[in-house]
């Protein structure tokens, strides 16, 4: 599967080195959630059904690797593991489910109600929700304790800086939350 925005293309194989009978299947639109376009089903000969969320899943895991990597998720809840790198993730719209992963990864969770998860030694991380009102975003901290976390505000951020777990354990880190205090537009993650 090879995706351009909302349109997704099927390739090929050859079924066999030097055969010419690979080739590829544009679904122009196939993708887009808002205005339901394209097809619904793509079925094979062995009766193996793929749909859309079956290609949105396979698409948002093949764009994750441990590499530093750009992640573009969709109109749906959509579900983000974005693994080991610097990665940059732009979750669209959608309740969707967010894991960055280690290093330090910049997050856009969009409208919808998220949650993103942040582990013990994941990095040094920056959440924006650029989603306002009538939201309800949480992040999610794994093997973290209120004891662990020290407040830092600048204007409307705040950073949660986390302590190492213990002296020399190399497994503290920082998140910060962009916009977060914005009660104007009511931008930010609304639970930690």
């Amino acid at each position: 599967l090879v995706r351009n925005g909302n349109d997704v293309t099927l390739v090929i194989a050859k079924s066999a080195a030097g055969a010419g009978d690979g080739g590829s299947i544009l679904l122009s639109g196939n993708l887009n959630e808002y205005y339901q376009t394209g097809l619904e089903k793509v079925v094979f000969a062995d009766g193996t059904t793929w749909t859309r969320d079956t290609m949105r899943a396979a698409l948002l895991a093949q764009a994750s690797s441990s590499g530093n990597d750009v992640i573009t998720g969709f109109n749906a809840a959509d579900i983000i593991n974005a693994g080991a790198g610097n990665d940059t993730i732009n979750a669209g719209d959608g309740n969707d489910t967010i894991t960055g992963g280690t290093d330090n990864d910049t997050v856009d969770s969009g409208w919808g109600n998220d949650t993103i998860y942040y582990g013990r030694g994941d990095g040094n991380d920056t959440i924006t929700d650029s989603g306002m009102w009538d939201t309800d975003d949480r992040l999610v901290l794994s093997g973290i304790n209120p004891a662990d976390v020290t407040l830092v505000r600048n204007g409307n951020d705040v950073t949660l800086v986390i302590a190492e777990s213990a002296a020399g354990a190399g497994d503290g880190g920082s998140i910060l939350l962009s916009g977060n205090l914005n009660e104007y537009y009511q931008t930010g993650l609304e639970k930690v």
